[in-house]
């Protein structure tokens, strides 16, 4: 067969062909687009520096914060910070004196730039008063009080002035509140937990084992002999009818751990016999009673409230020293861990 020159026809057919192949054979590709400029990357050098994010702890709370005890002066509530040297004071305002209930106050207002920083946390804080009341610390103060005559410690003093009281009735650095005016012991941080009180509870089972051990111990016997041999009495002294024995089963609110407390207490004068004698008994897991302390009270007079301050489980007491207005809280080992002051000046008898 001869080849034949192709016609205009076939020629037309063989060009479209090839042009729909090419096209077919272009549109398997993907179509490109001018790349984007890339962005600049800025040099470490000009990057700011960012600070990590830390989490910030509140500033613990000042000492005292557990438990402080409160009082007033001049018309205003205090909470009692710290003891002051007399002969030491730091810079303060002028000292006003004031009148309240029996005692003579010096009071001076303190700028918080003299007092020391542990103490200066204070300011701003609010406090809750163990009777519920709740205040806020608003300025510092100096102030010293005095129950009694200015001529005992200066014979040529007919009264009381800012300069003596500071000297010899003891100035402590106090936090004055906004608020609260009455029948106040203590305050506490109000960031804290409240201090736990035990709740009392009935057993007259755990009381009868508690007094056998009271009665049969050496501070008893001691108080018995002193009965006898110092007072010159007859009898027992448990059997005093001006003694009263008071004996209470607490329980802790958190731990549930049961104490009894026993006291043996004489209201007393001048030349009267003073029988004080203090037993704190722990419950053991076993029904047992360990002694916590036995003793016959001196410096505290008087054991008025059981309370658990630092949230530890043991017990600490409030109570009063004889004559004057002087709070204590003490371990019941005997240590004082604190106390608020108001020196009596006279004669006792």
């Amino acid at each position: 067969m001869t080849s034949q020159p192709a016609t205009g026809y076939t020629a037309l057919r063989a060009m479209s062909v090839g042009l729909t192949g090419m096209a077919v054979v272009m549109t398997l590709w993907p179509r490109h687009e001018p790349a984007p400029e890339a962005a600049a990357v800025p040099s470490i050098e000009s990057v700011p520096e960012v600070a990590p994010a830390i989490a910030h702890e509140p500033p613990p709370p000042p000492s005292g914060a557990r438990f402080s005890f409160v009082f007033r002066a001049g018309g205003t509530t205090y909470v009692k910070l710290a003891d002051v040297d007399g002969s030491a004071l730091p810079a303060h305002g002028v000292a006003r004196l004031a009148k309240q209930d029996y005692d003579d106050d010096a009071i001076a207002e303190l700028d918080a730039s003299a007092v020391p920083a542990d103490q200066r946390a204070w300011l701003g804080r609010d406090v809750v008063l163990d009777t519920g009341c709740r205040a806020r610390v608003v300025a510092f103060a100096l102030v010293a009080r005095a129950n009694g005559d200015a001529s005992w410690v200066d014979e040529n003093a007919k009264e009381w002035t800012p300069s003596l009281l500071f000297e010899h009735a003891g100035a402590v650095l106090a936090a004055r509140l906004d608020g609260c005016t009455e029948g106040a012991t203590y305050a506490r941080d109000a960031s804290l937990p409240p201090a736990e009180q035990p709740v009392a509870v009935d057993s007259a089972e755990l009381v009868a084992r508690a007094r056998r051990m009271f009665f049969a111990s050496a501070a008893a016997k001691s108080a018995q002999h002193a009965w006898t041999h110092d007072w010159q009495r007859t009898g027992s002294v448990f059997a005093d009818p001006e003694l009263a024995l008071r004996a209470d089963v607490l329980e802790h609110p958190r731990t549930h751990e049961r104490f009894v407390s026993i006291t043996a207490h004489r209201d007393h004068g001048c030349g009267d016999p003073d029988t004080n004698v203090w037993g704190l008994f722990r419950v053991k897991p076993d029904g047992s009673l360990a002694v916590v302390t036995l003793r016959t009270l001196t410096e505290l007079d008087t054991v008025d409230t059981l309370l658990d301050i630092d949230n530890d489980g043991s017990l600490e007491a409030v109570g009063r020293r004889w004559l004057g207005e002087n709070h204590v809280l003490e371990h019941p080992s005997g240590d004082e861990l604190d106390r608020d002051s108001v020196p009596f000046f006279g004669c006792p008898c």
